[in-house]
């Protein structure tokens, strides 16, 4: 899902009745696809949830319900990255993209940019938070650690990160290698990076993503059709694979089987979200528009939501961890709300557009 593409698609909707119509669509910039901004809001809930699962866990919360936790941790793991990384390559290519596979290159600085600065601003300010309440959270930093951003990301934002990379690689790739065979090496790549270096560095969580980020951008340069019933049999594989980590409680995102899982995963969920117009509700239709700034500040709410929460006399699993999911996703978006309301919102989540335009002016 690229977080940043909000501002490069006019906001204009078109009804899609099933995933075989895309090809119909993708080619014009100018039209919203809302599904898409649906499927966007679903994976950002997943995030959402994947690191409250993962809060109580590393904390030993409601440790009595460790093997629901672990066999949900397992599932939302086992896809919600790479179809993440799959929509931003979608996106990148449907903002980006002019014609024949030439990228325009300044906006595609221009959002580099604003990943930056988006990284360490909020990178910077994860590392106070946690440094001011040192004793209250699960992985602890130091203020050192603000001068090594620039190469070890902490918490959620090695995503942003990644992404910078891969839209300096795409762009590079795009118009000099042939696109079937870097996928396939990227493809290889990927598994070979699961199978040789520590599965949640840096380095490879970047390896191994890139694909999926390719996929995306090959919907659109060769107007590609994702079809459910073409689909269908990696789909089942990738469900069976889920089933199996949940029965041996495996979690498959650190093994090189995730590339079946996510690659399975992806297809069917985007067939679905195209598909199914009862999923492009306004719930996550509104976590999709808001999905960067959920991205960068949820990891602030969802640890502090972790104390307040039994101290407020909500001590049962399942409506802590869902007021939880509601108010680390809820707050964000209300925060974004009131900084577009005063006009700053643009200074802080994409401020070199801003400041670009404001040059101009």
């Amino acid at each position: 899902m690229n977080i940043d593409s909000n501002g490069s698609v006019d906001n204009k909707s078109v009804d899609i009745n099933s995933a075989s119509s895309q090809s119909q669509n993708v080619s014009n910039s100018n039209i919203r696809l809302t599904y898409i901004d649906s499927l966007k809001g679903f994976l950002i809930l997943c995030v959402v949830l994947g690191h409250i699962l993962d809060g109580f866990m590393s904390a030993e919360i409601f440790s009595d319900r460790l093997g629901i936790m672990n066999a949900m941790y397992i599932v939302v793991y086992s896809f919600h990255m790479p179809v993440f990384f799959f929509v931003s390559g979608y996106l990148f290519g449907k903002a980006y993209i002019v014609s024949d596979c030439l990228t325009n290159k300044r906006k595609i600085i221009t959002s580099i940019g604003n990943f930056v600065a988006v990284y360490f601003v909020f990178s910077c300010l994860l590392v106070l938070v946690k440094l001011v309440f040192a004793g209250a959270v699960n992985n602890e930093q130091k203020a050192t650690d603000i001068l090594w951003l620039w190469r070890n990301p902490i918490g959620p934002y090695w995503y942003l990160y990644s992404l910078c990379i891969y839209y300096a690689v795409t762009r590079f790739i795009l118009r000099r290698l042939p696109h079937t065979i870097v996928l396939i090496a990227m493809c290889i790549a990927s598994i070979v990076a699961q199978m040789m270096l520590v599965p949640e560095s840096l380095l490879c969580r970047t390896i191994f993503h890139l694909p999926f980020f390719f996929a995306g951008v090959l919907l659109i340069v060769h107007k590609l059709e994702i079809k459910l019933s073409v689909v269908l049999p990696s789909a089942l594989v990738a469900v069976a694979i889920v089933v199996w980590g949940v029965e041996e409680q495996t979690k498959i995102h650190l093994l090189p089987l995730q590339i079946l899982t996510g690659l399975g995963m992806t297809a069917l969920l985007w067939c679905v979200f195209a598909r199914y117009k009862w999923l492009d509700n306004i719930v996550f239709r509104t976590c999709g528009l808001y999905c960067l700034e959920i991205y960068v500040m949820h990891c602030f709410f969802t640890g502090a939501f972790r104390s307040i929460l039994p101290k407020l006399g909500i001590t049962t699993f399942c409506p802590n961890l869902l007021l939880n999911l509601l108010l680390s996703a809820v707050i964000p978006i209300v925060v974004a709300y009131v900084l577009k309301q005063i006009g700053i919102h643009k200074y802080i989540f994409r401020p070199i557009t801003a400041l670009l335009r404001k040059r101009i002016v």
